[in-house]
C-alpha cells in the first residue's frame, strides 16, 4: 500500500534534485559569462553547493508532503532520509562520468544535500500546511 508513496517520494526527489542540478550549472554559465574574470572551479562548486542546498531543502518538502498520510513519527522521517540519501549518493557516484571541471562541484551538490537534509530532520523541521 505504501510501496506506491514511497516510489512517488523518490520520483519527487530524483526530480527536485536534477532540476536543482540544472538550475545551478545554468547558474554557473550565467555567472562565468557575465563575470569572465571571476570564472574559477571555486564559483563552479559554490553554484552547485548552494543548489544542493535548495535541492535538499526543496525535496525535503515535498517527501514529507508525500508521506503525510503516514504517521509523522520514526518512520516517515526515515523514508524522507533515505530517500534523500539515495538522491545525493546517485549525484555522488555519477560525479567522475562528468569530467574533471564539474567532478568535484557534483560532489560538493550531494554533500549539500546531506548535510541540510541531516541538520532539517535532527531538528525536525516539518513543514506541513
Amino acid at each position: 500500500m505504501y510501496l506506491k508513496k514511497y516510489i512517488l517520494a523518490l520520483a519527487w526527489s530524483t526530480g527536485i534534485n536534477i532540476m536543482a542540478l540544472l538550475a545551478g550549472c545554468i547558474l554557473d554559465i550565467i555567472l562565468t559569462a557575465l563575470m569572465l574574470r571571476f570564472s574559477s572551479q571555486a564559483l563552479t562548486i559554490t553554484c552547485l553547493a548552494v543548489s544542493g542546498v535548495f535541492a535538499g531543502l526543496f525535496s525535503y518538502q515535498a517527501s514529507l508532503q508525500t508521506t503525510s498520510d503516514i504517521d509523522l513519527g520514526k518512520l516517515a522521517a526515515g523514508i524522507v532520509v533515505i530517500t534523500l540519501l539515495l538522491c545525493a549518493a546517485i549525484f555522488f557516484f555519477i560525479s567522475p562520468l562528468s569530467g574533471k571541471e564539474y567532478n568535484v562541484a557534483f560532489k560538493a551538490f550531494a554533500v549539500s544535500e546531506v548535510l541540510i537534509v541531516f541538520f532539517l530532520w535532527k531538528n525536525k523541521f516539518h513543514f506541513h500546511p
